[in-house]
């Protein structure tokens, strides 16, 4: 009875090739790992060659436009990869749905809502934008990532053979050290030797004898002196050898994990990037009517928020054609910088969520002296922001 219900299709769901082109792109990367990439294009085009994850990527997408065996292929793969996602999510209501994609995105296993969500027809514009809004920002999440650990690597090596070179000195240092203390020792023996054959060789001449031999007692004594000290450095040497081992160890274990982050990262975005849009192609589709024409050309002020999304933020505003400006939120030096930017602004977003209750204020006071129009947003996030850019119009198409 459950492999029954795992099985079971609607009949209303879109094909891969009926798929907006906007959406093929996320769902394909999201949806199919960079070995079922390579091993899709195996199986329909028997394909030896190795490509890099983006060309085969492209590949795929490249026959994503009708239906062809490629793309029947995929559909029919994808389908099976998340015929549980299929079966649970396809009939359920636009409220439920959405609160199953908030919780599967929060914890990072969105995958399968994100396909389902692709394949129905009933969502609405809101819910899609939001779904494949988060879902777009995600790669560029990524995308940070990747160089983060890029630096991170590359820091790690250059560590690396700056620990080699003070490695290979300290092994030097102590060779040599073990070579004097061998010369030292061996100095020792043979003075004792000779100290010994003249003692046997001149018995009758014991004023001189005792005289060498105290002048060598005296000379073994300063070699013995000389011989611990060059002991002590070369334990202390090959206490810092071993110490400078560890660390090494420690950095190449460091380095490990970081090409493993670095690649699995690499992988992920390989597949999650989509080529940019052609402007002219858009400007075509726009055809002379501007879809965002509260937002051309305004000013654009955002008060507080997450000041690290301060660039999303802006890419944000400057895509969608508006001009931005940024305030952190902190009243410290009072709102004399606050004032002036209020005046010279169109639109005043202010999450309260992530905000001073000064700030807050303050925002009010100031839209009510200048008759600025202002937004108080529950949430800092970008879903959120866009919702206050574009409330009133609705129409509108969010671009990143």
């Amino acid at each position: 009875m459950e492999k029954q219900t795992a099985n079971r299709q609607p009949a209303t769901l879109k094909r891969l090739w009926e798929l907006e082109s906007r959406l093929r792109c996320p769902v394909i990367g999201a949806c199919l790992t960079v070995s079922e990439h390579a091993a899709l294009l195996k199986k329909v085009f028997a394909q030896s060659r190795k490509l890099r994850p983006y060309q085969m990527h492209g590949t795929v997408m490249d026959h994503l436009d009708d239906e062809n065996r490629l793309s029947v292929k995929l559909d029919k793969y994808l389908r099976h990869k998340y015929r549980r996602a299929v079966a649970d999510l396809a009939e359920l209501d636009e409220e439920a749905f959405m609160e199953v994609w908030q919780r599967s995105f929060g914890k990072g296993e969105m995958e399968g809502v994100l396909f389902v969500a692709a394949l129905r027809n009933d969502l609405s514009a809101a819910s899609m934008g939001e779904i494949f809004g988060e879902t777009h920002m995600l790669c560029h999440a990524n995308l940070k990532e990747v160089m983060e650990a890029r630096k991170g690597l590359a820091f790690q090596e250059e560590a690396n053979r700056k620990m080699a070179r003070v490695l290979a000195q300290e092994k030097k240092r102590s060779s040599e050290r073990k070579r004097e203390n061998r010369e030292i020792r061996a100095s020792l023996k043979e003075a004792l030797r000779k100290a010994e054959q003249r003692k046997r060789s001149r018995p009758g001449a014991q004023p001189e004898v005792t005289r060498a031999t105290e002048g060598l007692r005296a000379e073994s004594q300063a070699l013995k002196q000389r011989m611990v000290e060059m002991e002590a450095q070369l334990r202390e040497l090959e206490f810092r050898l071993r110490r400078a081992d560890k660390e090494q160890k420690r950095l190449e274990k460091e380095k490990a994990d970081l090409e493993a982050v670095h690649q699995s990262l690499s992988d992920e975005v390989a597949g999650l990037i989509c080529p940019p849009v052609d402007a002219d192609r858009s400007m075509a589709a726009c055809g002379g009517d501007c879809p965002r024409p509260s937002l051309c050309a305004r000013k654009i002020l955002v008060v507080g928020g997450l000041t690290k999304m301060k660039p999303l933020y802006k890419r944000l505003v400057e895509s969608n054609g508006g001009l931005f400006d940024y305030h952190d939120g902190y009243m410290k030096q009072g709102k004399q910088e606050l004032d002036s930017q209020v005046r010279r602004a169109d639109l005043i977003l202010c999450p309260v969520s992530c905000n001073s209750h000064g700030a807050c204020l303050a925002v009010k006071q100031l839209c009510r002296k200048y008759g600025k129009p202002a937004r108080m947003l529950s949430s800092p996030s970008l879903s959120a922001i866009s919702r206050g850019l574009f409330a009133g119009n609705e129409g509108a198409q969010l671009r990143m």
